[in-house]
Parts: C-alpha cells; sequence; structure tokens
C-alpha cells in the first residue's frame, strides 16, 4: 500500500474518531439540559418536611398531620395543627405554594380555625418534583415559614373529596388513632425483639454453666464473670420492656379517650 494511501485511511480513522467524541459530549450535553423537559426533576431529601414533626416559627409550633396528592385530581391537600405560644390573638395566616421551578400553584384555605387548618394546592403539574406551601403572618411581617413535600414521598390517593367541618374532623381523628396505632404496632414489634435477644442470652447462659462442670476454679471465675454480664444485660432489656409496655398501656388509654371524644361530638 502506497504512503499516500495509508496517510489517506489514517485521516479517515482519526476523523471517524473526532465525530463520535463530539457525537457523545453533545449529545450528552443536550440529554442534561432537555432531561427536565421529558421527566421530572429529581426529588432532592433535603425538600421534605415530615409528617408529625412539630415545626418552631414565629412562636408558634406548626405540624403537617396529613400530605396528600391526587394525580387524576392535579391536587393537594394539607393538615396542619397550629399551637400559638405568643398569644397574642392572631390565629389567621397568609398562604401561599409553588413548584420546584417557581411557578406559582393555587392555594385554597377550606378550614381555618384557631389551631386547626386544612388547605388545598391546585393546579400540580403533570411533571413534578418538588412543592413548597409558604405561611405568613398576616400583615406580611416576621418570618415566612416554607413547609415541602417531594413526588417520592408525598402520599398518594386517588381522589380528594371535598367535605364539610365534620367529615374533615372525622378523618383527622381517624388519622390520628391510625397513628397511635401504628406506635403501639411499632412497640409490639421491639417488645418481641427484646424478648428473642433475651432468650438467646439465656442459651449462652446455659452453655456457659454447662462448660463449668470441666472447668478450673480460675475458668469458673471467668465464666462467672460473663454470666454476671449475662444477667445484667437481661435485666437492662427487661427494664426496656416494662418502660415500652407501659408507653403502650398510655397510647391505649388515649386512643379510648379520642374515640369517646369522637363519638360524643357525633363524628
Amino acid at each position: 500500500m502506497k504512503l499516500k494511501d495509508r496517510i489517506s485511511i489514517k485521516r479517515n480513522k482519526d476523523a471517524i474518531r473526532f465525530f463520535i467524541i463530539i457525537f457523545f459530549f453533545v449529545g450528552g450535553y443536550v440529554f442534561f439540559f432537555s432531561s427536565t423537559y421529558w421527566m421530572p426533576t429529581s426529588a432532592d431529601a433535603s425538600y421534605l418536611t415530615k409528617i408529625g414533626v412539630t415545626n418552631s416559627w414565629e412562636d408558634r409550633e406548626v405540624t403537617i398531620n396529613r400530605w396528600q396528592y391526587s394525580e387524576t385530581q392535579q391536587l393537594m391537600e394539607i393538615d396542619l395543627d397550629v399551637a400559638n405560644k405568643s398569644y397574642d390573638g392572631i390565629n389567621k395566616y397568609k398562604f401561599s405554594a409553588m413548584d420546584l421551578k417557581g411557578n406559582k400553584l393555587k392555594c385554597d384555605v377550606m378550614i381555618e380555625e384557631d389551631d386547626w387548618i386544612i388547605l388545598r394546592i391546585s393546579g400540580i403539574p403533570k411533571r413534578w418534583s418538588d412543592v413548597s406551601l409558604r405561611m405568613e403572618m398576616p400583615d406580611g411581617n416576621g418570618e415566612r415559614l416554607k413547609l415541602y413535600t417531594n413526588v417520592v414521598d408525598v402520599e398518594k390517593v386517588a381522589e380528594l373529596k371535598s367535605m364539610d367541618r365534620n367529615g374533615y374532623m372525622a378523618q383527622k381523628f381517624n388519622i390520628e388513632i391510625s397513628n397511635m396505632q401504628k406506635e403501639v404496632e411499632a412497640d409490639n414489634k421491639q417488645i418481641d425483639k427484646l424478648n428473642n435477644e433475651i432468650a438467646e442470652v439465656q442459651k449462652e447462659i446455659e452453655r456457659i454453666n454447662k462448660e463449668k462442670i470441666y472447668q478450673t476454679d480460675k475458668e469458673k471465675t471467668e465464666s462467672d464473670s460473663l454470666i454476671a454480664e449475662a444477667n445484667s444485660t437481661i435485666t437492662s432489656k427487661q427494664k426496656d420492656i416494662q418502660e415500652l409496655m407501659a408507653d403502650i398501656d398510655e397510647i391505649n388509654k388515649r386512643i379510648d379517650m379520642k374515640n369517646k371524644e369522637k363519638s360524643d361530638l357525633g363524628l
């Protein structure tokens, strides 16, 4: 093969390599900057306000009891408890909402009482990742409270039905009772776990005691020390079980009182 032909072939190969590199570079660039148009932005774990956790704001304690999302209705509903610790008589607030891209969303107040608020956010985009609910004092002064949910963690429901006060109140009671029942279940699981651990420790004590038959006095002293540590571990775990049982008893009493309150209100 002539030198000229070899040079030509080499140049063609180099050109092909160059275009392949450019193709992948440009393709990756376009993919990165266009991906948000054909798929939702990944929800950031930092954009999440946990359900049932108190948020301190302007001498108030704000707790999300429920944050639900209906995709078919493009609608969200948020249930808030607000404890005013300042006792300033201000119990009405301004609310607004927006998505991660800064698009404003319609926010309507369904229920607004001194310590309980139901809100609806409508017009949720089909492709969304995070939504922020903003809460302000009525005069606009002070700090703005921002509460967040994301497409991964929000509770998804088929439909959000409009209800009267009694309907929302009954729902609130049911959620509170359900959450307390979950606490009881979690405590019972922990008790089972501790009982299983105690059983394993007791097996180990039995094993050590059997081995003592063929041990020297020095070895028996070491074994007795291990048994004492094991018994101490059992005592500690039994104490934890007693505390969990007391917690379960208290929660069950609260459930009974909540059911009584619900019944007295005719809900």
